[in-house]
């Protein structure tokens, strides 16, 4: 923590960088819709983090693969961006930053239903169970 804050100090970054703090998990869909973007740079297993921005109807960037199976196949060139090219990085976000409000908007909802049918607690169990048995 201590080495992260002194970073942004170091950067000059402290006017554009913030730390929110713990939000529960009834404040997230009101943290989260106040924002046009969520990027995640986790690149190890599937990010809850990053599940639960789209359950929550938030376009989501990252170099994360595992998203993969989360995502809809039409978004995942879009959405999966490559993890050591910056100006790949940089483009994805500007295109989304730069979109239209009703783009945004269809790109969440997909992301929202694709969750919210493929990704339930049901089908976590479901997956969970047909694990054991293999």
């Amino acid at each position: 923590w201590e080495s992260l804050k002194a970073r942004i100090e170091a950067l000059s970054l402290s006017k554009l960088v913030s730390f929110r703090g713990t939000v529960t998990h009834s404040e997230l869909p009101k943290v989260l819709n106040q924002y046009r973007l969520f990027v995640s740079f986790n690149d190890g297993a599937l990010d809850r983090a990053v599940v639960e921005a789209m359950a929550c109807g938030l376009p989501v960037i990252t170099p994360n693969e595992c998203v993969d199976e989360v995502l809809p196949q039409e978004l995942r060139d879009l959405l999966i961006i490559p993890k050591h090219d910056t100006d790949v990085q940089a483009a994805a976000i500007h295109q989304l930053l730069s979109a239209e409000a009703d783009q945004l908007l269809q790109i969440g909802r997909s992301l929202r239903e694709n969750v919210v049918r493929n990704h339930n607690i049901g089908t976590l169990v479901d997956k969970i169970l047909a694990e054991m048995m293999a």
